[in-house]
């Protein structure tokens, strides 16, 4: 236990004062923080996680985890795992599941040197690093427990979570409910494994580490905890020429200066102000040279609600906007709008059920309403199949959550809220499938 400690000094860890860390989770506290930041030198992009899998299949493996009770390549990058206990095999799946890839984003916090990323251009801006690095040891953890498991657990490693939409295309591909070795093959499958209850997953949990709750909380709630989220992109093509003569051209640029200002009267004008929904304007481009009116600008941006009337009328509103702007202004106006991520929507029982189990991990008194927000989160994929709950662990490395959120380039999280997460997933296992 010492070397813990030292361990943990070391790496300015402080495990807050309300945590109650699980004791196999505390052991393994150099193998956590080692995995987060490996995955953290080497950040991949969506359905680009090759190594990040590699990495995974081969920490599975030499946890004890066979061949067999592993498959590669779900959804072109994903991992799925199965551990069957051996206490009773009559009991449920429970699938647990993290997501791996990283942004196109440029890293430039002063991190330390032994875990700043080392691919240009990617970076781990959003945890996805520590919620592998967590479903590892919970995995390995368990793995060890396994005689005492009536029931099994899937472990799942989502790629892509970052707008494709990675849980999508697992839970089209069958992994909520096909055996290992048959994902995305269901040809391949036996008539045992047909009748084979053992993966056939019961309930889904997730976590996200949350900078915008401080280390030692756990944010739970049941109905909605984000929101529809949708993205569009709209081409403005003019009529070009020189700057000197603008009345001969169609200026795309004043245009689409309008068109922004424009679409931000939806919010303010068209949805109730109780509704929470926010439209944001992520990229402009267009034009290349100071004296010359440009041909064509393209606007980038996202749409999110958290009801979907909300996002409906939103959605309505910007195709309006955009068709009246090529009347009034002469120019040709084409909009690419994306039907984008589903709302989570916790399931009561199975938020009961994790509450209970933050309550023993962090207490009640910290055991609070999520820091609410209007990210888009795929994992609502996995819930319209079936029931589940995702949750937000405190990881602010700041007093003032919101100074490097997620998304920045200067985001980074408090590693003490590994402990945590890690800490939950077992407790929550040790309620269903254990005690």
């Amino acid at each position: 236990m010492e070397q813990i400690e030292n361990f943990l000094k070391e790496n300015s860890i402080n495990l807050p004062n309300n945590f109650r860390v699980k004791e196999e989770v505390l052991k393994e506290a150099e193998l956590l923080i080692s995995i987060r930041r490996q995955l953290h030198l080497f950040p991949e992009l969506s359905f680009e996680e090759f190594e990040t899998a590699k990495f995974i299949v081969l920490k599975l493996k030499e946890f004890g985890y066979k061949e067999t009770e592993l498959q590669e390549k779900v959804a072109k990058t994903g991992v799925v795992c199965i551990l069957k206990g051996q206490r009773n095999s009559n009991g449920p799946c429970i699938a647990l599941r993290a997501d791996m890839d990283a942004l196109p984003i440029q890293e430039t916090i002063n991190c330390p040197e032994i875990y700043r990323s080392k691919n240009p251009g990617k970076m781990h801006a959003c945890g996805h690093d520590g919620h592998v690095a967590i479903l590892l040891i919970v995995a390995k953890i368990l793995f060890n427990l396994k005689d005492k498991i009536k029931g099994s657990i899937k472990f799942i490693f989502q790629p892509a979570e970052e707008g494709l939409a990675g849980a999508k295309v697992m839970v089209n591909q069958g992994v909520l409910h096909l055996p290992i070795g048959s994902i995305a093959n269901p040809d391949l499958l036996t008539s045992q494994q047909i009748i084979d209850e053992t993966e056939n997953v019961k309930a889904i949990y997730g976590l996200h580490l949350w900078n915008t709750q401080q280390p030692g909380t756990i944010g739970v709630a049941p109905g909605a905890v984000t929101a529809n989220s949708d993205r569009f992109t709209i081409k403005i093509i003019g009529v070009a020429g020189h700057a000197s003569m603008p009345h001969q051209t169609v200026d795309p640029i004043v245009i689409a200066a309008n068109l922004v200002l424009s679409l931000q009267t939806i919010i303010s004008r068209n949805i109730d102000p109780m509704d929470a929904a926010v439209i944001t304007i992520g990229k402009i481009e267009g034009g290349n040279a100071f004296n010359a009116i440009t041909d064509e600008v393209q606007i980038g941006g996202s749409l999110r609600a958290m009801k979907i009337q909300t996002r409906d009328l939103m959605r309505k509103r910007v195709e309006q906007i955009c068709e009246s702007f090529g009347v009034a202004f002469g120019a040709k106006i084409e909009l690419d709008y994306r039907i984008g991520y589903p709302s989570v929507i916790n399931y009561e029982e199975e938020t009961k059920i994790i509450r209970n189990a933050a309550e023993k991990v962090v207490g009640k008194e910290f055991t609070t309403e999520p820091s609410r927000s209007l990210v888009g989160e795929d994992f609502s994929f996995f819930m319209e199949r079936i029931p589940g709950s995702f949750v937000f662990v405190g990881s602010s490395p700041s007093p003032q959550p919101t100074q490097h959120p997620h998304h920045s380039p200067l985001f980074d999280i408090d590693e003490s809220s590994l402990f945590v997460g890690a800490s939950l997933f077992l407790q929550l296992i040790e309620d269903l499938l254990i005690n």
